[in-house]
């Protein structure tokens, strides 16, 4: 998509700033403000600002020790918890202050976008279809998690490599992680796109560095905490009260039928994370030869991809780390992506709020029934990221072994 170059003239009023993009630039601000400012937000939110009330009250280190379910980086948590202080002195709800900066970020992400496929015809599309995705709109405003961060750091880390700012772009991916973890699994995409040794090993080194610099002081203070709490956490496999699972291949499968492969699910459920890690290392190696920019946007995407087909230890936020690189596998997939994942997400949470506005409490266990719509989309939505991880890995090992063929 962003290979395209941009002609004297562009054709059609899309492929040009507009009415169009004003109109797609304040009704996606509208929305954001409006799920920010009125809504509750899933549990997440509630359990940020126990998190948020306890680094306060306990420090940090004591809140750690407190609650082993304190999965959060040092940095992100200092910064909400503090935030979520100056907001009760302001009386501005803890939600709003939780939310709102977030969904300021995913504006940046916006705007990287257009940065990042400056060549292409499409990047006002690009950009205006991230901002009003629902998923973008949901996870950074309703939501009430870090999550959407971890996409406009990896936009803007493939910005700068696409301008060779290697060292710059370690600094930015390193930041992610003062966040959230997921960026780790781009690494091995990244450093096998890097051409030379030198580069790979200053990207690694200034990313390291970068990264450790604000786990230091607690690291030093107990690092059993830390590296048992943040680094050990590997997240959960939602199931709600009727047995009904969220996301997964095997969590898919109702809970009757699912009796019938215990030995199975117990393996995959194990070993999930080899499971999800030997595939994305091995994807990302035989993608080494793939040097532009776009390719190492589609290697990204691929990775995602495969680790939403594969796991089972998931969450619904976890969509949003990768939602701007789905362009880079192509209009079909995006779109469908955006419907089928998109819908069921707002379909579930209307469902669980009991509101199309997503107003009042989302209550994960009090619909211990989904209805069939909603199940249908779940299933689509998995199907379409396994057969899509089976595309581009298929694809990838194709490419390797025409590559030891023709001896390069």
């Amino acid at each position: 998509m962003a290979g395209r170059r941009t002609g004297d003239r562009d054709s059609y009023p899309w492929q040009r700033p507009g009415a169009w993009l004003w109109i797609v630039i304040v009704l996606g601000f509208l929305l954001r403000a409006w799920l920010v400012v009125f809504t509750e937000g899933t549990t997440d939110v509630l359990i940020w600002e126990g998190h948020a009330a306890g680094a306060i009250q306990k420090s940090l280190v004591g809140y750690y020790h407190a609650n082993e379910k304190m999965n959060h980086p040092p940095f992100v948590s200092s910064v909400l918890a503090h935030l979520g202080w100056a907001g009760h002195q302001m009386d501005i709800p803890f939600r709003i202050c939780l939310r709102a900066p977030f969904a300021l970020l995913d504006a940046g992400t916006a705007l990287m976008l257009l940065v990042l496929f400056r060549a292409s015809r499409w990047r006002f599309v690009i950009a205006a279809f991230y901002w009003l995705s629902p998923l973008t709109i949901i996870y950074s405003s309703y939501h009430g998690n870090t999550d959407s961060a971890m996409a406009f750091f990896l936009v803007l880390t493939v910005v700068l490599l696409s301008r060779q700012q290697v060292g710059w772009a370690g600094a930015v991916l390193g930041m992610s992680l003062w966040i959230k973890l997921p960026a780790v699994l781009v690494l091995p995409a990244i450093v096998c796109w890097l051409p030379r040794w030198r580069a790979r090993a200053a990207f690694a080194a200034v990313m390291g560095l970068v990264a450790v610099s604000t786990y230091v002081p607690v690291l030093l203070d107990d690092p059993g905490v830390v590296v048992h709490n943040v680094f050990g956490y590997r997240g959960e496999a939602p199931i709600n009260v009727g047995g009904i699972g969220a996301w997964g291949v095997l969590l898919a499968i109702p809970d009757g039928a699912r009796k019938h492969i215990v030995p199975l699910f117990e393996y995959a459920m194990q070993h999930n994370m080899w499971i999800c890690l030997l595939p994305i290392l091995l994807y990302s190696w035989m993608r080494r030869d793939h040097c532009k920019i776009d390719d190492l946007g589609r290697t990204i995407a691929g990775v995602y991809v495969i680790f939403y087909a594969l796991t089972h230890y998931w969450a619904f936020q976890y969509f949003a780390w990768a939602i701007p690189f789905w362009f880079f596998l192509g209009w079909p997939f995006t779109v469908a992506a955006t419907l089928l994942a998109g819908g069921y997400v707002y379909l579930l949470y209307w469902l669980l709020c009991d509101s199309p506005w997503l107003i009042g409490y989302w209550n994960w266990n009090g619909r211990p029934d989904w209805p069939a719509h909603v199940l249908v989309l779940r299933n689509l939505s998995i199907a379409l990221f396994l057969i899509s991880a089976v595309t581009v890995m298929t694809q990838a090992t194709i490419d390797e072994v025409k590559r030891r063929r023709s001896g390069v």
